[in-house]
C-alpha cells in the first residue's frame, strides 16, 4: 500500500511540474491540441504573458506533416523555462525559450510544399502569436490604442551568423499585406539591431521578393523606414543581458498624410526612447497582430568567412518574457522592469530612418531648392579602428536640375562605378530644414545587388549654396572597414 501510494505521489508531482521536465515535443502537441486560452502553457497570472493569448503559429497540416517527417523543431522549437532551474528569466518564475536551426523547415508547410523554404530568399521560422485560426477575434483594429512590453535575451554566446533575425514583430492578419513593425537583427550595410517600421508610404500591388499571396490575391509591397538602434557589434556585446521594449501604439489606417491621422508609434529601449513616429500603423484591411520567436532568413551573415555547413552547428537561440499589452501605460506596471510612465514620457529622443522597399511613392517633403546643379559623387573608405579615412576618390559628376519641387538628371557622367542604370532612379526629398536627402540603390562596382544608400546632404557653411553629405555603403567588422557613397551638390551659376 506505501509503495503504491508513493508512485501516486511521484505521478501528481511529475504532473504538477506544467512541463518542467517535459520534452518540447510533449508541451507543442498539447498547445497545438488547446485554443488560445492554453496560452502557450503559461498559467494565468504569471507574468511572462499579461493581457494577451497566444497560439504557436502554425496550423495543424504542417504540425502533423512535421510530426510524420520527424523534423527537428518538433523536439527544441519552444520551451518554458524556469528561474529556478537556472534559466535566464526576467521577472518572475518563467520565460520561453526558442531554437531554431539552419535546415529547419515546414513550419508554413501547405499544399505539399514548404512555402517559407521556397521563398527567394529563403526563409524558415519557429513564431508564436495571435490570431491564427478562424474563431479568434484577437488583434489590434482602427482607432485602438495600446501599450506593449516585450523583454528579450540572447545567450552570453551569442554571435549573429545568420543573414536576418528577426525576434518580434507586428503583423498583418491579411495574408496578401506585409509585416507592419518589424524588430530584428540584420547583417546588411547598417546592419545591427533595428527597427523597421512598413506602413509610412502605404502599399501598391506587385511581386515583393518572389512572394505570391494566397487564393489569387496579388502581393502588397511597401517602403520600410529602417531605423537602427544599435550597431550589429554592439548588440552583440548586449547578448547575456535582457533587453525591455516598451510600445506605445495608436492604429491608424489612414495614410500618413491624412488630415485625420492620428497614427503613433513610440518605442523605448531599455529606458531610453528610440522612435517617435507619427504615420499610418495600420494596413487598409484587417487587423495587427503580435507575433515572436525566432524568424529567419536562411543565409550565412554579410561579409563572413562562415559557409552554411558551418552554420548546421550553430543553432539560433532565443529567451522572450514579460510579452504584456495595456491600454495604459500605468497598467504595465513598469516599475517591475526598472522604469516608470513618467520618465518615458518625459523623453523626445527619435533615432533618424532610412528608407527601404519597392514602392514609388514619395518618401518625404517637396525639395524647395531651384536651379541647376552638379552633383559630385566620391567613393570614400574609413578605418574604423583608427576613425581614419583611407580613401577619399572622385568617382563621377552629373548634371541635375530642381524646379517646383522636381529633381531632373540634365546629364550623366560616365561611371562604372556607379552606373546610370541606378542613378537615373535615385529619388530627392526635403529632410529637416535645409536638408537634402538622397536614397537609392547606388553600386559600387560590387558585381551585386547592393541595399539601398540614404545620403543626408546637409549646407556646407563654407560653400554658400553648396550642400554635402556621405551615406554607408557597406560595413566590414573583420577588416574594420566602412564603406560610404559621398555626395556634394553644387550650384551653377
Amino acid at each position: 500500500m506505501k509503495k503504491l501510494l508513493g508512485i501516486l505521489v511521484l505521478g501528481l508531482l511529475i504532473c504538477s511540474s506544467n512541463f518542467a521536465d517535459a520534452k518540447s515535443s510533449e508541451l507543442i502537441n498539447t498547445i497545438m491540441e488547446k485554443n488560445e486560452n492554453f496560452n502557450l502553457g503559461i498559467k494565468k497570472g504569471d507574468t511572462t504573458i499579461n493581457g494577451l493569448k497566444f497560439r504557436i503559429h502554425t496550423k495543424k497540416e504542417p504540425y502533423l506533416n512535421a510530426v510524420k517527417n520527424n523534423y527537428g523543431w518538433i523536439d527544441y522549437g519552444y520551451q518554458i523555462v524556469y528561474a529556478d532551474d537556472g534559466a535566464p528569466v526576467r521577472w518572475g518564475d518563467t520565460a520561453q525559450r526558442f531554437e531554431l536551426h539552419i535546415d529547419d523547415c515546414g513550419f508554413l508547410y501547405k499544399n505539399g510544399k514548404n512555402r517559407d523554404c521556397l521563398r527567394d530568399p529563403k526563409r524558415h521560422r519557429f513564431e508564436v502569436g495571435q490570431g491564427n485560426n478562424k474563431k479568434t477575434s484577437l488583434g489590434y483594429s482602427h482607432k485602438q490604442e495600446y501599450w506593449y512590453t516585450v523583454s528579450v535575451y540572447f545567450p552570453k554566446d551569442f554571435k549573429m551568423t545568420r543573414e536576418q533575425l528577426t525576434f518580434f514583430q507586428f503583423h498583418s492578419n491579411q495574408g496578401e499585406f506585409p509585416p507592419i513593425l518589424l524588430f530584428m537583427l540584420d547583417t546588411y550595410s547598417k546592419g545591427g539591431l533595428a527597427i523597421d517600421i512598413a506602413t509610412s508610404k502605404g502599399s501598391s500591388p506587385g511581386n515583393c521578393e518572389g512572394v505570391k499571396a494566397d487564393k489569387g490575391k496579388r502581393k502588397q509591397c511597401n517602403v520600410y523606414l529602417k531605423h537602427t538602434l544599435l550597431s550589429l557589434s554592439e548588440a552583440e556585446a548586449l547578448a547575456g543581458t535582457w533587453i525591455d521594449f516598451v510600445i506605445h501604439v495608436k492604429w491608424d489606417k489612414r495614410a500618413s498624410d491624412h488630415k485625420k491621422n492620428e497614427g503613433l508609434f513610440k518605442v523605448w529601449m531599455n529606458g531610453q526612447q528610440q522612435i517617435d513616429y507619427k504615420g499610418q500603423t495600420l494596413w487598409r484591411k484587417g487587423k495587427a497582430v503580435m507575433q515572436y520567436g525566432i524568424y529567419e532568413r536562411v543565409g550565412v551573415k554579410k561579409n563572413s568567412d562562415l559557409t552554411l555547413n558551418d552554420l548546421r552547428s550553430i543553432p539560433s537561440i532565443v529567451y522572450h518574457d514579460e510579452i504584456w499589452a495595456k491600454k495604459e501605460c500605468e497598467q504595465l506596471d513598469l516599475e517591475r522592469l526598472g522604469y516608470s510612465c513618467s520618465e518615458l514620457n518625459k523623453q523626445t529622443h527619435s533615432i533618424i530612418p532610412r528608407s527601404e522597399g519597392t514602392t514609388t511613392k514619395p518618401k518625404g517633403g517637396i525639395i524647395q531648392i531651384e536651379g541647376k546643379y552638379q552633383l559630385k559623387w566620391y567613393w570614400v573608405n574609413e578605418n574604423t579602428k583608427t576613425n581614419n579615412i583611407t580613401q577619399n576618390m572622385f568617382v563621377v559628376f552629373d548634371m541635375i536640375s530642381f524646379q517646383k519641387g522636381i529633381a531632373t538628371f540634365d546629364k550623366f557622367g560616365s561611371s562604372r562605378m556607379i552606373s546610370n542604370k541606378y542613378r537615373e532612379k535615385i529619388e530627392f526629398y526635403q529632410g529637416e530644414g535645409e536638408e537634402i536627402i538622397i536614397t537609392g540603390n547606388l553600386d559600387l562596382d560590387s558585381q551585386q545587388d547592393t541595399e539601398p544608400v540614404t545620403i543626408l546632404l546637409k549646407p556646407d557653411l563654407d560653400n554658400k549654396g553648396t550642400y554635402v553629405g556621405m551615406g554607408l555603403w557597406s560595413h566590414n567588422e573583420e577588416k574594420s572597414k566602412k564603406e560610404y557613397i559621398k555626395a556634394i551638390l553644387v550650384p551653377i551659376s
